[in-house]
């Protein structure tokens, strides 16, 4: 395992997704989200920083240790596929379990789906990373 490139991708992954989360989630999305999850705050940015930087630090070793990604767009599909399969099940079993999403399936698909594109971008950056200097 190289860590240095495990923790250069968790870093760069983490906060690029944490900027582009906040461009999608909390300006673009932020009404319609805001009205169909019923349990949103005031965001807490150590907690999201530490969960961006910690969903970064798993997809750069499914990269690095099992998949061998190494490019952009590699990293992009990857990160994608990777994101939407965890965001359907965290929010369909929350849905099935909570009223966390009171505006029903179309809410936890949409987090999903903008939870994907996220990582989608997070993950090209995390490849590029990982392609430097090969």
């Amino acid at each position: 395992m190289d860590f240095k490139k495990l923790a250069m991708g968790t870093v760069v992954g983490g906060l690029v997704a944490l900027g582009v989360g906040y461009l999608l989630f909390g300006v673009a999305l932020s009404s319609y989200m805001a009205d169909n999850a019923s349990h949103t705050k005031e965001p807490n940015m150590l907690w999201l920083v530490a969960g961006h930087l910690a969903y970064g630090a798993l997809i750069t070793y499914i990269f690095v240790q099992w998949a061998g990604i190494k490019t952009p767009a590699s990293g992009a599909k990857a990160g994608f596929i990777i994101a939407l399969l965890a965001g359907l099940g965290f929010n369909w079993i929350w849905h099935g379990v909570s009223d966390m999403f009171p505006g029903g399936c179309v809410a936890t698909l949409l987090d999903a789906v903008g939870g994907a594109v996220v990582w989608a971008i997070a993950g090209a950056a995390i490849g590029w990373v990982l392609g430097r200097g090969d």
